[in-house]
C-alpha cells in the first residue's frame, strides 16, 4: 500500500512538472502553476483509501486535472475487484476481510456491507441493461435454446443462440412465474426487436423430457417416431397427461433426425445441456444469496452470474459440422417456398 501510494505521488508529481514547468526554475510561457494540494482519495487494494492530490492551476482559468491521478481516482478498477470478489465466493459482509490488511495509518473506505451492496446493485443493473439491449443482427444465429432456472415461485428464462461459426452468445433474461408459452412469447418479440432473424429458418431447442432418449439415439425419423409412439402406448394408462404430451408435437421432437443432423452436433443440439451447464455457474455464483428479495435481485445476480460465465464459452460441440445445419434449414426454406435456391446461395 505505501509502496503504491509512492509510485503515485511520483507520477502526479511529473504530471505536475510536465504542466508547470521545474519548481527552481521560472518560466515565463507556462500554461500552469503550482497551487499546493488539497485531501482526495484513490483506489488501491480493492479499496478506497485517502490521499493528497497536488492541484494545478491553469494560467487563465480554472484548474488542470493530472492524468495520473485520474486514472488512480476512478471507480473502474473498484468494481472490477467487486464483481470479481463477489463471483469467488465472498459475501458482502466479508468482502473488507478478503483484502489485505490496511496500514495502521490509513483508513478503510468502501468496503462496508453497504458500501459493498449498493456498488454491486449499481454494477450488475448496468450488467443486465447492457445483456438484454445488445443487438443480435451481426451474430449470424442459426440456432436459438431455451431454458430456464427456478427461485422460489419465480422463473428466470435464459435464450442461448449458436452461431454458425460454434460461438454460444447470451442473448438476454427474463422473469416470469413459469416456463409457460405465454411467458416465453414477450422474450421472442423482444429478441426479434433485437434483430434475430425471422427472414430464414433457425433451430429452436427447448427443454424436454430425459425419457425421450431412446428414440433420439435412433438413427432414422421413422423408427425413432415408432419408438415415441410405443412410449406413449405405455404410459396411457398410468400416465394419461404425458402420454399425450408426447403425441403432441413428434415431428418437432424428431426435428434433427428429419434434417439429417447426426455425430456430435446432434448430441449437443438435441437437448437444453448447453444451457444447463451454464446453469450450474449461476447457481454456484447464487450460492451465498439467503433470501430473494423480488424478481429485479434474481434477474440482476442472474445476468451478472451468465457475464462471468460467458467468460468461459467454448464452440459448441460438433461446431465443424454446422454447416451441414445451414445446408439442411437452407433446403427446409426452399421446401417451404420461403427462399429459392438461387437466395440460399
Amino acid at each position: 500500500m505505501e509502496t503504491g501510494k509512492q509510485v503515485l505521488s511520483a507520477m502526479m508529481e511529473q504530471d505536475r512538472t510536465a504542466l508547470c514547468g521545474s519548481a527552481d526554475r521560472h518560466d515565463a510561457e507556462r500554461r500552469a502553476v503550482r497551487a499546493g494540494g488539497t485531501p482526495s482519495a484513490v483506489v488501491l487494494g480493492g479499496r478506497r483509501i485517502g490521499m493528497g492530490r497536488p492541484r494545478v492551476r491553469s494560467v487563465a482559468d480554472g484548474d488542470f486535472q493530472l492524468p495520473s491521478f485520474e486514472a488512480a481516482a476512478r471507480q473502474d478498477p473498484l468494481d472490477r475487484h467487486t464483481l470479481e470478489a463477489i463471483a469467488s465466493g465472498v459475501t458482502m459482509r466479508r468482502y473488507a476481510r478478503s483484502l489485505e490488511p490496511l496500514p495502521a495509518s490509513e483508513a478503510d473506505r468502501s468496503t462496508s456491507r453497504s458500501s459493498v451492496s449498493r456498488r454491486f446493485v449499481a454494477l450488475t443493473q448496468r450488467r443486465l441493461a447492457e445483456t438484454c439491449s445488445r443487438p443480435l443482427g451481426d451474430l449470424d444465429l442459426r440456432v436459438v435454446m431455451v431454458d430456464g432456472i427456478a427461485f422460489s415461485d419465480h422463473c428466470v428464462l435464459l435464450p442461448l443462440g449458436v452461431a454458425t461459426d460454434g460461438s454460444r452468445h447470451v442473448l438476454g433474461l427474463w422473469e416470469g412465474s413459469t416456463e409457460h408459452s405465454s411467458v416465453a412469447k414477450a422474450p421472442l418479440r423482444d429478441l426479434i426487436e433485437r434483430g434475430l432473424p425471422t427472414d430464414r429458418a433457425l433451430l429452436f431447442v427447448i427443454d424436454g423430457s430425459k425419457a425421450l432418449r431412446q428414440a433420439w439415439a435412433a438413427s432414422q425419423a421413422e423408427l425413432a417416431r415408432r419408438q415415441l409412439e410405443r412410449l406413449a402406448a405405455s404410459l396411457e394408462g398410468a400416465h394419461p397427461g404425458a402420454a399425450a404430451s408426447l403425441r403432441e408435437g413428434p415431428e418437432e421432437t424428431l426435428t434433427l433426425l428429419a434434417l439429417g443432423i447426426d455425430g456430435a452436433l446432434y448430441r449437443t443440439l438435441r437437448s437444453t445441456n448447453p444451457i444447463e451447464n451454464r446453469n450450474g455457474s449461476v447457481a454456484d455464483y447464487t450460492k451465498n444469496v439467503k433470501r430473494w428479495r423480488g424478481g429485479g435481485m434474481i434477474l440482476r445476480w442472474v445476468g451478472a452470474a451468465v457475464v462471468e460465465a460467458s467468460k468461459r464459452f467454448h464452440k459448441v460441440r460438433g461446431h465443424r459440422d454446422l454447416r451441414q445445419l445451414v445446408l439442411a434449414l437452407q433446403k427446409h426454406e426452399q421446401k417451404l417456398g420461403v427462399r429459392t435456391e438461387k437466395e440460399a446461395a
